[in-house]
């Protein structure tokens, strides 16, 4: 176990990308999990394939202020309009890895969005193992894994999940 969160450790997004799920509205735990599941397909032993994630759906995100003026919106943010979570890819981390960040509509919707994200994480790969640490729930078939927490508020709960490829080898 502590060896993946050594890995998380090393390419966890910056705190501030969870806050990222403030302007989202809830979504459902099936949305969450096929963003999760695409994320997992996309990652590779070398890179996230992004042509994979626009082959599903997803497309570079825009933001728009209160007043409707566009935001430049960080590198590797995309969105879908279909679902209510972001996928997050970051330039530059010393494993491939792609992060989803949702929000549910209450805490009590944290424990089936898992379930189904396990689900869906099962479907892709029936040899998935899932494992707890603290706050933190794990989805493991190596090298592939997922590490879902939860994010946000009592008022505004969402959960952050970072989907990441374990490279045994050195760059």
């Amino acid at each position: 176990m502590r060896n993946w969160i050594a890995f998380f450790a090393t390419t966890a997004l910056p705190a501030s990308a969870s806050a990222q799920a403030v302007g989202l509205d809830p979504a459902a735990a099936a949305d969450i999990a096929g963003a999760v599941s695409d994320c997992w397909k996309a990652v590779g032993v070398r890179d996230v394939n992004r042509s994979s994630l626009a082959a599903a759906g997803w497309k570079t995100a825009t933001a728009t202020d209160p007043k409707g003026g566009s935001v430049t919106s960080p590198p590797g943010l995309y969105g879908q309009a279909r679902r209510n979570a972001v996928i997050m890819v970051p330039a530059q981390a010393s494993q491939p890895m792609c992060s989803v960040i949702a929000r549910v509509p209450s805490q009590n919707d944290l424990g089936p969005a898992v379930a189904t994200i396990q689900k869906a994480l099962v479907e892709l790969n029936p040899k998935v193992e899932t494992a707890r640490d603290g706050n933190s729930i794990y989805f493991l078939a190596l090298p592939k894994l997922a590490m879902v927490d939860p994010t946000g508020s009592k008022d505004r709960p969402g959960m952050r999940i970072v989907v990441g490829y374990q490279n045994s080898e050195k760059k």
